[in-house]
């Protein structure tokens, strides 16, 4: 068994239970604080700002020292914070407990994903990342069923799971994860064992994969932090009852588990942009579905199973592409990078809809209109799929 990749899988569904919980929680923080819909807003960009912060940082200095303790540091703080969070008693404290648990989750996920690439041969990197990151929706999925049963019912339940979680899982981390990382030299760098984050980046023909890899993943960010951080807000709006939205939320993560594992089998050889082209196909398709008139709790449930599936999927492929497009001995600096901006889009994805809806923007239309989002990430997907081998 290589268990460095189940401790990756397990820090996934971690990271996945505390990305979910703002959401699930922010209908009932509203209330309970007296936070309006810019508050929201606010406390979830600010969480998105700080995971910038973090995977920059995590991402440089793993170059250096190696994964595994980065990876236990970043563990801790999104424990100690997510804590933290379930203490909130204004939006203060809120604010600044979400951001400080967004730096270690920022810190957090380029080193899963780097320790996941290099777990085994490099033929598998893009495949053993989308499995490994199918952990992520697996802990919305347990974030959700949580908050519908009766140990989820006060919003500061969904926060104490999120923090006490990563605690637990600090042990196994610093026992029983292997460095992985071996030293691969850089082509006309060599003389050079430590490049500038430039180099790493746009050295020997890389800076157009890596910007291609940015647009993707700025794009589909929008699209996937709007869903994570509004979606049950929008259908408790619809006049959905709160355990409807929390099974919706459900639904939409089980079927990106199921994507991820399945997709991923498909992700070799030079016909994988065909795989990604579809995906991105989906994404488009299912937007456009939230616009039907007169869903039925079944009929929104299928929708928001179908977004989970290409919306999530479409990330983890990107993901698992950026461990292609750089050398392990600066593939931390790579995928940091690509996290970070990435979650440019997580930022402005909360804050776009929330203004929309300010604006008067009605629930029902707020997601098809975000459907030029996935045609240009997708975009950008297929061509680096088809460029990057």
């Amino acid at each position: 068994m290589n268990t460095t990749l189940v401790l990756c899988f397990v820090s996934a569904v971690i990271e996945g239970i505390d990305i979910i919980s703002f959401g699930l929680a922010a209908a009932d923080l509203r209330s309970a604080l007296g936070l309006d819909t810019r508050q929201i807003a606010l406390a979830a960009s600010a969480n998105m700002a700080a995971f910038i912060l973090g995977a920059l940082v995590a991402g440089r200095v793993s170059d250096r020292i190696g994964r595994k303790w980065v990876l236990v540091a970043a563990m801790g703080l999104i424990g100690l914070f997510s804590l933290a969070t379930a203490l909130a008693t204004s939006f203060e404290w809120l604010l600044g407990a979400r951001a400080l648990t967004g730096v270690g989750l920022g810190a957090a996920m380029p080193m899963f994903i780097a320790l996941a690439s290099e777990a085994g041969e490099p033929e598998g990197r893009v495949s053993r990342v989308s499995a490994m990151l199918s952990g992520s929706p697996l802990g919305g999925i347990l974030a959700s069923l949580f908050v519908a049963s009766a140990w989820g019912a006060n919003w500061q339940a969904i926060f104490l799971l999120g923090g006490i979680s990563p605690l637990l899982l600090i042990p196994f981390l610093a026992k029983f994860i292997t460095e992985t990382r071996d030293p691969e030299p850089i082509t006309g760098h060599t003389g050079n064992p430590r490049p500038s984050p430039l180099t790493s980046l746009f050295a020997n023909g890389r800076w157009v994969l890596t910007l291609l890899l940015w647009v993707g993943l700025l794009s589909n960010q929008v699209l996937t932090y709007i869903m994570f951080n509004w979606l049950p807000v929008l259908l408790r709006d619809l006049g959905f009852e709160r355990w409807q939205a929390s099974m919706a939320m459900t639904t939409f993560m089980a079927a990106a588990v199921i994507g991820n594992v399945a997709i991923s089998r498909f992700l070799t050889g030079a016909g994988r942009w065909i795989v990604v082209a579809g995906v991105f196909a989906g994404v488009v398709a299912s937007l456009l579905a939230f616009g039907l008139p007169g869903l039925s709790f079944v009929g929104i449930a299928i929708v928001s199973g179908s977004a989970g599936l290409f919306i999530l999927s479409a990330t983890v492929l990107l993901y698992g592409l950026a461990t292609d497009i750089y050398p392990t001995s600066v593939r931390g600096t790579g995928v940091g990078s690509a996290t970070a901006v990435g979650r440019l889009g997580a930022i402005g994805g909360p804050l776009l809809a929330g203004g929309l809806l300010q604006l008067g923007v009605v629930t029902g239309t707020l997601l098809p209109i975000l459907a030029p989002f996935a045609v240009l990430g997708g975009a950008a997907a297929v061509y680096l799929a088809r460029k990057v081998r």
